[in-house]
């Protein structure tokens, strides 16, 4: 088995931000039984006007939109998001459903934040058949190739069939969540400020890449 180090950025730090400037606020109806109010003008960042003309990512992009992510910083770095499709939302059983339509922003951006990777990740470009990459979040994503473009992060199908690129940027489709969304809302009670995902130059860590 051979051992390949690569570093990427990622963090382990999530700083808090004073709250967010209210931008025009504009209404943006995400299915016909969910309409939520927007206080930031996302026309201006070009990875979340991707994944709102996504038919296919409209719960994701209502979750980062209620969340207490800075959507701002998306401007500021690159970023690859594995985002859960409707279905996978749909696949959560009644109580998950309900729970996530009436979870806080805490609980929506730890989510989130499990999501999304610091730094642009082309999964054709991984040498090997697994990888370690970490979320902003700083926990660990599992990456395996069982076949030719077919692809697994933490043990759910990636639709690498359906992949959005968006400047230095990328948007992976996902089957399902990351992380269980239930331990995210009954951990996390609380309302709390915005909160960054930008990433700490300084802070790095080592992704491992085995080849099996």
């Amino acid at each position: 088995m051979q051992k390949l180090r690569v570093y990427l950025v990622a963090t382990t730090i999530l700083a808090a931000l004073p709250g967010l400037a209210l931008a025009k606020t504009q209404t943006t109806t995400i299915t016909r039984e969910e309409t939520i109010t927007k206080t930031t003008d996302t026309s201006s960042i070009p990875i979340l006007r991707k994944i709102e003309s996504d038919r296919d990512l409209g719960k994701f992009d209502n979750v980062l939109l209620r969340s207490n992510i800075n959507l701002t910083d998306f401007n500021k770095g690159n970023y690859t998001i594995f985002a859960p499709t409707n279905q996978a939302f749909a696949n959560l059983d009644e109580d998950s459903q309900s729970d996530l339509k009436s979870a806080n922003s805490n609980a929506l951006t730890a989510i989130a934040e499990d999501h999304i990777v610091p730094g642009t990740v082309y999964l054709n470009d991984l040498p090997g058949n697994y990888a370690v990459l970490y979320s902003v979040s700083g926990k660990p994503i599992e990456v395996r190739k069982l076949g030719l473009n077919d692809y697994y992060v933490n043990g759910k199908h990636i639709k690498t069939n359906d992949t959005n690129n968006v400047g230095n940027s990328v948007i992976y489709k996902v089957d399902g969540f990351l992380s269980d969304p239930d331990v995210a809302v009954a951990n996390l009670k609380i309302s709390g400020k915005k909160v960054s995902i930008l990433v700490p130059e300084a802070t790095k860590q080592v992704i491992t890449i085995e080849s099996q």
